[in-house]
């Protein structure tokens, strides 16, 4: 059985760097110098924490907690991202609404959070999580025995935006990786410093941190983070300000929403609503 698996790890290596070539090729051609920003999470953790049994929410645990791999101490202090009556949207409205399932058993927990905060300087920080859990004990050829609720992934990127939604700075930290090498690609994120994340960002950002050049996780992760970017500038001008600061300027674009989903198709309710303003 271990010859097998090992059959077919090396074709998987094969097929990916055949793969890889052309990602590789074309990234070379575009790719910008890293620029290198204060407050780096280096060096970064390395390692899988456990969490609570089955990784329901994948909140902060204050308990001890064992470590599956090599742990290095990050030289800044995690921000706490949670705030009352917004913890993590687990209990949000009832919780699940979903009508009740077939009979099962959980496998796997996926959870993406963004929190947007506003800064005193007036940008906006989005502190953004990965965390991958799996509610049963097992064994990793590269962690040894890894505890139920233990994370398989936990990535953490803040993005800091001016007020063109411009990245001004970037951190990124991997506490927990499948792999002790993951964490070496974490400088390659800085090559998005500098870029929007608003129309063209997802291309722009698999052009200098695609295929080998960053992680998949991450990736999906910065999707996530643009998108929560319309959210937290739209809250921004909502949220209540301190005395002495300014009322922001609220600019209303109805053809940037128009057909852009079920709600807002040009003939619809909603959009006639909007017109009549």
């Amino acid at each position: 059985m271990r010859a097998a698996r090992t059959a077919r790890t090396q074709v998987a290596l094969r097929r990916g760097a055949a793969a890889g070539a052309g990602v590789k090729a074309r990234q070379q051609r575009r790719r910008e110098e890293p620029v290198q920003a204060a407050g780096q999470l280096h060096p970064v953790a390395v390692g899988v924490m456990d969490q609570p049994a089955g990784g329901t929410a994948h909140a902060s645990s204050p308990r001890a907690v064992r470590v599956c791999a090599t742990i290095t101490p990050f030289p800044l202090a995690l921000t706490a991202m949670t705030a009352p009556g917004e913890d993590l949207h687990a209990d949000l409205d009832g919780g699940w609404c979903l009508p009740a399932a077939a009979p099962r058993e959980a496998v796997h927990t996926r959870s993406i959070v963004c929190r947007s905060f506003r800064r005193d300087d007036g940008m906006l920080d989005i502190d953004a999580r990965f965390i991958d859990t799996r509610p049963f004990a097992y064994d990793s050829d590269f962690r040894g025995r890894c505890a139920a609720g233990a994370a398989l992934h936990n990535m953490q990127l803040r993005l800091t935006l001016d007020s063109e939604r411009r990245i001004h700075a970037l951190v990124s930290a991997m506490q927990a990786t499948p792999y002790n090498g993951c964490a070496e690609v974490n400088p390659h994120f800085q090559r998005l410093v500098g870029l929007s994340v608003g129309r063209g960002f997802r291309k722009a950002m698999r052009e200098r941190i695609g295929g080998t050049e960053g992680c998949t996780h991450i990736i999906a992760l910065l999707d996530a983070m643009a998108a929560a970017a319309v959210q937290a500038f739209a809250s921004n001008a909502h949220a209540p300000r301190r005395a002495g600061q300014a009322e922001p300027v609220r600019i209303w674009r109805l053809d940037a929403l128009l057909g852009s989903c079920w709600s807002y198709r040009p003939d619809g309710p909603v959009v006639q609503q909007l017109k009549n303003r």
